[in-house]
């Protein structure tokens, strides 16, 4: 409990996101989770963009993003589903996951990803996140974790979905919106009409690299389409169709 609530007192604390992932990365490892990760891929209906913190190694998240691991990653069909914490041993033991995705867990271990815990988390207004932890834990290790910890370890991860939101506001209304110039002629293009594999002839880019900063540009307008970009990006001066 005392851990508990010294997490809590330096999250009320922390005034960034990067305050607030010091903090989740300290608390989880004080419980005995080195590596933690928190994920807010469904943005909440009037709130910023998807949210990343983590401490995981640089080269499996290099990995995760090149290998397009998101799309077939068992844990986020299963957070979405689940209300509790889900151990990773039990799901990769059982025999609902894909050769795949079981490659997939594999891979993670490797780099010192095994003995993990996933907490999703549901709402506000049609949010979604999900934080895990893990460390290279013997199961005993793990279990006694679990067994003693389980219920502060939920309400860490819920405490650090709020702190997050609430630093992800404020960091929002304070930081000036600024579009690279490629982001712009995508937006230009658009605005005209022009699809994407359009404009990727007239650049002379990919398709996939004109997607790409479309989506950058969606970012970092704060909007869910690039047809919505487009009408703010005018509204802000950003381009001139």
């Amino acid at each position: 409990m005392t851990q508990l609530l010294e997490f809590r007192e330096h999250l009320q604390n922390a005034k960034t996101t990067s305050e607030v992932q010091i903090a989740m990365e300290e608390g989880f490892a004080d419980m005995g989770f080195v590596q933690s990760c928190y994920l807010m891929f469904r943005p909440p209906a009037g709130h910023p963009v998807p949210k990343v913190l983590t401490n995981f190694p640089r080269g499996w998240r290099d990995r995760y993003i090149d290998m397009d691991y998101g799309k077939v990653d068992a844990m986020m069909p299963l957070a979405g589903r689940s209300l509790f914490p889900i151990r990773w041993d039990e799901v990769f033991d059982g025999q609902e996951v894909t050769p795949k995705q079981r490659r997939i867990y594999a891979e993670a271990s490797e780099f010192g990803l095994k003995c993990g815990i996933t907490v999703p988390i549901h709402g506000p207004a049609g949010g979604m996140a999900l934080i895990s932890m893990c460390g290279d834990l013997s199961p005993r290790e793990f279990n006694q974790i679990w067994g003693s910890l389980k219920d502060d370890l939920t309400l860490m991860a819920t405490d650090t979905h709020k702190a997050v939101l609430d630093c992800v506001s404020q960091e929002a209304s304070l930081e000036p919106i600024s579009l690279t110039e490629r982001e712009k002629e995508c937006l230009l293009w658009t605005s005209q009409g022009k699809t994407a594999w359009e404009v990727s002839n007239i650049l002379g880019i990919t398709e996939r690299t004109v997607l790409f900063h479309l989506n950058n540009a969606m970012a970092k307008l704060r909007v869910f389409s690039k047809h919505h970009a487009v009408v703010k990006a005018i509204m802000m001066g950003l381009i001139l169709p």
